[in-house]
């Protein structure tokens, strides 16, 4: 099995100390190999020059003979100081002609080959150690020969054995160092992981709002940071929103659970007629109604935070399902002797789920009926352009000021809180729409004051606008 250091820190040490190890080792290989060619290419150019040398210091002397030039133009080539040539000349069938050696030994000759014109060997001679050899062929005079100069190669042999020590006795300290330099570079480029993982820990479902410290946004550890930073904040508001709809949720229903427990209460409370009975439970209907509908709504929503609900897509005559969601509230609307005018010019169709797409029409309508004044008009106009189709609906109710536009989608969120719970509102209705709307593909906004375009009076009403993508864009 692999066993790896749990420490990144230790990880990337190692690597880099294998790192420069590799590279040092073909660095070193390379320095090596390169050293020694140019050492023994060295070598065979003064073996050339020597043997350049030989060539014209010999001359013929008679009777098959030959001798070193003796002339006031050459010196003398076995001169005294000349102990690290040596040369060597055959004549016919291996006949020794003439040779240069050091006077304390002479090796024997018969080791010495030669194999070409001008080729290089490098040969091993008994108590003289590596050579390198230089011979060729030549003619002095009538007489043919072979030339044969050497050069120990002891002194290159050892500066390259010394180059070699030092190069592997070098590296370990050189990847050791490595090693530590990178310790040290690890400890410093993960200091700032250090510094996330202490403050991480000190995060808790109750401490949501601290984050990561950032010490460079601009790196990859910064960038991470930010990362966290950002889930986190979507963390905190996730929570705060979970915190505020359980405890509007609770407070929902425990508005109508108290109702109910006080007419229960209250019906216990000494004898009564059956006559007296019925009034008192006759408001219970009423209270079970809005918890039935709370719960609904709460369901609805959950479903849709799961994510559970399934799309039913298809094509949907949004002219059809308005006319029908008028017709279906236009009761309530005549209760408070409200009009509801609906403007549609031709059959607009769009890609949605029906069910979920008429929910959020009918909350809409309701919320405009509910809000607008005994009397009034309520407008809806369905309209198209080149990429959306849009539903506008217009009422002439209160309005909506500016710092409560940008959170009536939220869920219990009531501009006028007194007034919605006397009128039986969850607070969830328009929260439910915008959920429906965005499921189906489209986008609600809303405007205040509205309607200046299809006729209600500048400085009242709200206008809402559905759009859904047409269509011919769609599919």
């Amino acid at each position: 099995m692999r066993v790896a250091p749990k420490s990144i820190r230790t990880r990337l040490s190692l690597w880099s100390g294998c790192a420069v190890l590799v590279i040092l080792l073909i660095y070193a290989t390379g320095t090596y190999v390169f050293v020694r060619e140019s050492s023994y290419r060295t070598l065979v150019e003064r073996l050339m020059e020597d043997f350049e040398r030989a060539e014209s210091h010999l001359e013929s002397a008679g009777n098959s003979g030959i001798q070193w030039r003796l002339d006031s133009q050459h010196e003398r080539i076995a001169s005294a100081g000349d102990h690290y040539r040596w040369y060597v000349v055959w004549g016919r069938h291996g006949k020794l002609l003439l040779d240069h050696w050091p006077a304390a030994a002479r090796p024997e000759y018969k080791l010495i080959t030669t194999s070409s014109l001008r080729s290089f060997e490098s040969m091993e001679l008994p108590g003289w150690g590596v050579m390198g050899l230089l011979s060729g062929q030549y003619q002095v005079g009538a007489l043919p020969v072979t030339i044969c100069v050497a050069r120990s190669e002891a002194g290159l042999r050892r500066e390259l054995r010394e180059l070699l020590f030092i190069l592997l006795i070098g590296l370990p300290f050189a990847v050791g160092l490595a090693f530590l330099f990178g310790m040290f570079l690890a400890k410093r480029a993960l200091a700032p992981v250090g510094r996330m993982a202490e403050q991480a820990k000190t995060i808790t479902a109750a401490r949501l709002q601290e984050r990561l410290p950032v010490d460079n946004p601009m790196d990859e550890l910064g960038s991470l940071a930010l990362v966290f930073n950002e889930t986190l904040a979507r963390l905190d508001d996730s929570f705060q929103e979970m915190r505020r709809f359980t405890a509007d949720a609770s407070h929902e229903l425990r508005t109508p659970l108290s109702a109910l427990r006080s007419v229960g209460e209250v019906g216990l409370a000494g004898n009564r007629s059956e006559a007296g009975y019925r009034e008192v439970i006759g408001s219970m209907p009423e209270e079970v109604e809005r918890l039935s509908r709370l719960i609904e709504s709460l369901l609805t929503l959950a479903r849709a935070d799961s994510q559970t609900v399934q799309a039913r897509n298809v094509s949907v005559s949004l002219t059809e399902l308005v006319s029908e969601v008028r017709a279906f509230l236009q009761a309530l609307a005549e209760e408070k002797k409200q009009s509801i005018l609906l403007d549609a010019d031709g059959d607009f169709l769009v890609i949605a789920d029906r069910a979920v797409l008429r929910q959020a029409i009918v909350n809409l309508l309701h919320n405009a009926i509910k809000y607008s004044p005994a009397g009034s008009t309520i407008r809806m106009r369905l309209l198209q352009d080149e990429q959306e189709t849009i539903l506008e609906l217009a009422d002439e109710g209160p309005g909506i000021r500016q710092e409560h536009i940008e959170r009536i989608f939220d869920r219990f969120y009531r501009v006028d809180p007194a007034r919605s719970c006397a009128d039986g509102g969850t607070g969830l209705g328009l929260a439910i729409t915008r959920w429906a709307v965005e499921f189906n593909g489209g986008r609600v906004e809303v405007e205040s004051p509205a309607g200046k375009d299809i006729g209600s009076d500048v400085g009242r009403g709200s206008l809402f606008r559905i759009r859904f993508p047409r269509k011919d864009q769609s599919s």
